[in-house]
């Protein structure tokens, strides 16, 4: 497959180290090539599955490949805009009117239902047809079936066939082209049968557990009922809550709210099919026509003594629903230490390469996590810091990556190259978390960002000498400027950077942040990690809270405070600096 360069399945990962050291010493610099040689030759990089993920991405690569196919015919047609490439392929779809096309059926391997237009009739699709390919627009019916009368009529349906045949050629490549990803989706369909099947059978056991739960003549109504009905509702699916949690007291606390709520019709439509599932026979009268009325005279009729008698009291409803999770919560755990990745880890990395070796509870649970989370990240091989160590990249697809798997694997790299026993890069000090937001580290951010722009220059370095890993220059990205970190921490970054590099560079790959705050000042240092996490918490709220629709960032004033606070701390590390070199160079002068 042109696109990509891997068996997404198997990737070899070896294949890819010699450009990867080429790249980082170009970024490092000379001085460091045997240091970033050792790292990255001694890295175990281990490549876990992930169903949803490798499905996520290989569908982007299905819509990627259908916007070829579009743009291929638009140009046999002659009527594509060379501007209109850069649209993604929704937007040109909609824009030529290629609703006569069903391009998701493409999907099926077949022709058979690609085409939806029909000359014999004034339809839409037809009248698209002919007003984008041929340039014919009609202004009423009786105007079209002139038209259709005409000799003009037949030759131009002759042309729209010959487009036609030429689209189906097509379609011919995409599903040649499908075929390569067979053995994905083979796997794909494997793993997610797998999941479905603990997971069915683990609902099941729940729900069989959560009956017991139940007043005893709740219980002999339920356990009469078939299975799925029972499963609908004690356990729901993944569409649905269970129908006895429209009952919890949150939810018949908000339908007694004096407020007018769609909420409120959904909290009622499941009480209605719980009901009706016990055999509990609704009033006709109960049909809603969304009035507040209605929802009175409802209340009303599931506090009546003949109804309430089939409903459990509140707070043995709210034991189900903290019980059902717990169970949850456990077959989960379950799940992933019945993934063979996860023992597959313990031997391949640990056993195999130390027998009888004991593995301690922090490593299980951090394994157990990663694959939990569908993590990519850089771990270590070693719990004794003063023996040989080497790092461990856990690595999976995941279906963001789509574009961007060669920054991705470059990052991770980058995390390999700047390990040094348990500190990575400028996070010395990882057990500290920030005072800003502690769902990050104290200096993680800092970290993530400098990582990213050298990722950066590596990659380019690498398209310069035309050298693509994973996916090609038609798929990947050209611009990771606002992948993984913020564009706007990198831009503020960029002067910083560019000024001290060579301490920057020091400091990463010793993983010893005094390699830079001896020459920019140590407070100078804590400030800046300061900013940039106060930076990250304003970013972040900024597209939650949908400003960013709104506003640009660079004009809210709390966003141009922390700037200019950035901007005057580069004058005081600069100071720094200049009498750092000053110092310097006078005790060279003494020593001449």
């Amino acid at each position: 497959m042109k696109e990509i360069n891997i068996n997404l399945l198997n990737i070899n990962f070896k294949e890819f180290l010699p450009h990867i050291i080429d790249a980082y010493t170009s970024v490092y610099g000379e001085d460091y090539r045997d240091t970033i040689e050792y790292k990255i030759n001694n890295a175990i990089i281990y490549q876990y599955s992930n169903y949803i993920g490798l499905e996520n991405y290989i569908n982007s690569l299905k819509i990627y490949k259908k916007k070829e196919i579009i743009i291929k015919y638009l140009k046999l047609c002659n009527i594509l805009n060379k501007e209109d490439e850069k649209l993604d392929y929704e937007n040109i779809y909609k824009k030529y009117n290629l609703s006569f096309i069903d391009i998701n059926s493409l999907d099926d391997m077949s022709t058979s239902s690609i085409f939806k237009f029909n000359p014999d009739k004034f339809d839409d699709a037809f009248i698209n047809v002919t007003k984008d390919i041929l340039g014919k627009k009609f202004k009423n019916v009786l105007e079209y079936e002139e038209y259709r009368k005409s000799e003009e009529f037949n030759k131009d349906l002759d042309r729209i066939n010959e487009v036609k045949i030429l689209f189906i050629d097509l379609i011919k490549e995409y599903n040649e082209w499908l075929v390569d990803l067979l053995e994905c989706e083979d796997y794909i369909e494997q793993e997610r049968n797998k999941h479905d099947d603990f997971f069915n059978k683990s609902e099941e056991d729940i729900c069989n557990s959560l009956v017991y739960k139940l007043p005893k003549h709740i219980q002999e109504i339920i356990l009469k009922l078939s299975k799925n009905k029972r499963m609908n509702i004690l356990v729901g699916n993944s569409k649905e809550e269970a129908l006895i949690d429209s009952f919890s007291k949150k939810n018949i606390d908000l339908l007694n709210m004096d407020t007018q709520d769609y909420l409120k019709y959904s909290i009622i439509k499941r009480q209605k099919r719980y009901l009706e599932e016990i055999g509990v026979s609704i009033p006709k009268e109960l049909i809603f026509t969304r009035g507040k009325n209605e929802i009175k005279e409802w209340i009303k009729f599931i506090n009546s003594k003949d109804v309430k008698k089939f409903l459990p009291y509140s707070d043995i409803i709210e034991e189900i629903i903290i019980n059902r999770e717990t169970k949850r919560e456990k077959y989960e755990n379950e799940y992933i230490r019945f993934k063979e990745d996860y023992q597959k880890i313990i031997n391949d990395i640990y056993i195999n390469q130390k027998p009888n070796t004991t593995i301690s509870n922090e490593v299980l649970r951090e394994i157990y996590y990663i694959l939990k989370n569908n993590n990519i990240c850089v771990s270590i091989n070693s719990e004794d810091y003063n023996t040989n160590y080497s790092s461990i990249m856990y690595y999976t697809i995941v279906g963001s990556m789509f574009g961007n798997l060669d920054f991705c694997l470059l990052h991770e790299f980058g995390h390999v190259i700047d390990q040094n026993n348990d500190k990575i890069g400028l996070e010395a000090q990882i057990e500290l978390s920030s005072v800003v937001d502690d769902r990050y580290r104290k200096y993680e951010i800092l970290n993530e960002v400098l990582t990213d722009i050298y990722a950066i220059d590596a990659k380019k370095y690498l398209e310069n000498k035309g050298i693509y890993l994973m996916e090609n220059d038609t798929i990947s990205e050209k611009d990771e400027s606002d992948f993984n970190t913020s564009m706007y921490l990198k831009k503020l970054l960029e002067p910083f950077v560019n000024k001290y590099r060579k301490y920057i560079s020091k400091s990463k790959i010793k993983s010893s942040p005094e390699e830079l705050y001896n020459y920019i000042g140590e407070s100078n240092y804590e400030e800046l990690n300061d900013i940039i996490n106060r930076l990250q918490k304003i970013i972040e709220e900024y597209y939650i809270s949908g400003e960013n629709e709104k506003e640009d960032i660079e004009s809210r004033k709390d966003y141009i405070d922390e700037v200019n606070k950035l901007n005057k701390l580069y004058a005081s590390m600069d100071e720094y600096y200049q009498n750092i070199i000053g110092s310097i160079d006078d005790k060279k002068s003494m020593l001449n």
